[in-house]
């Protein structure tokens, strides 16, 4: 399995117009002002290989919060940098999830791991390993935040429940909650399966080929139940303002479809341990997890 591991890493071709240069700065900069654990997704046209030139699109997600003026020194020294134009988009974990990010997630690629050709190839692919161990640990804690916050509220909602309690802060803040922690653990899910069939020496060129390979291996339901918890919960995450019924219809769908996501949570970190020998990070959430998922 290593020989394999180490060839595949070693022979990764990555589709986007950087150089190894480039990225190693974008990486470095992100890293030295928002943390070593800082997520970075590029997006946009420098993924793609048919056009020319353009702005260097980048989404970064911190675990510690940045503020106005360290978003904005991250920006200024990128693009003193790199002599190009950056756009960036930081997503701060207590920020409330759009269906933008999620769009954007869904197209882009990590940078988290900088990609150098002239590594060593056991120690990128020690580097990968590690990076896919994070992203189980961020899953773990994803399943006990988002099972710690429907526990807030009594099940089931209705429009009329939502209309006497409409000045009552908490509950939405709770109901934000779940819609954010919801859409985080199925994005972060889907980034460590895509990272998972890398390092398991599967080619896979499109994230439908990543969803139809996970559900021959039995761990997503299928991929039209991915697929339709995608768009409930982005339909969820748009204001419906004083549309009660809406509200309360979207937040219960994704109630009822939050115990089949746990359940693709515990089969995926299973998959991971027992194919790859690779499990989350730390041991934190471990006990909690397993009676979340069992």
């Amino acid at each position: 399995m290593t020989s394999l591991l180490t060839t595949t890493i070693a022979n990764i071709v990555f589709n986007m117009r950087l150089s190894t240069e480039q990225i190693n700065t974008i990486v470095s900069i992100c890293r030295s002002i928002a943390g070593g654990d800082v997520l970075i997704w590029l997006y946009g046209s420098r993924l793609d290989d048919t056009r020319h030139g353009g702005d260097i699109d980048l989404l970064i997600e911190p675990t510690q919060a940045i503020n106005l003026l360290l978003r904005a020194r991250i920006k200024m020294l990128l693009e003193q940098a790199l002599s190009l134009p950056v756009d960036l988009l930081v997503k701060n974990p207590d920020a409330i999830e759009q269906p933008f990010f999620s769009i954007v997630r869904a197209q882009a690629e990590v940078l988290n791991i900088t990609p150098l050709r002239s590594m060593r190839s056991e120690t990128l692919l020690l580097a990968e390993k590690q990076h896919l161990a994070n992203l189980l640990e961020a899953i773990r804690r994803s399943v006990y935040f988002l099972n710690t916050s429907q526990k807030t509220i009594a099940w089931t909602l209705t429009a009329s429940v939502l209309t006497l309690r409409k000045n009552e802060n908490d509950l939405f803040e709770a109901l934000a909650a779940i819609n954010e922690r919801f859409a985080k653990l199925q994005d972060t899910l889907g980034s460590a399966m895509r990272h998972s069939l890398l390092l398991a020496g599967e080619q896979t060129d499109s994230f439908m080929k990543v969803l139809a390979i996970f559900e021959k291996k039995q761990v997503i339901g299928s991929v039209e139940e991915w697929q339709v918890a995608r768009t409930a919960r982005n339909l969820a995450a748009h204001d419906y303002a004083i549309n009660y019924s809406d509200v309360a219809e979207h937040f219960n769908t994704l109630y009822t479809l939050t115990p089949k996501l746990f359940q693709t949570a515990r089969r995926f970190l299973v998959y991971c341990a027992t194919e790859l020998g690779i499990s989350p990070c730390s041991p934190d959430f471990s006990e909690e997890f397993s009676l979340i998922t069992q």
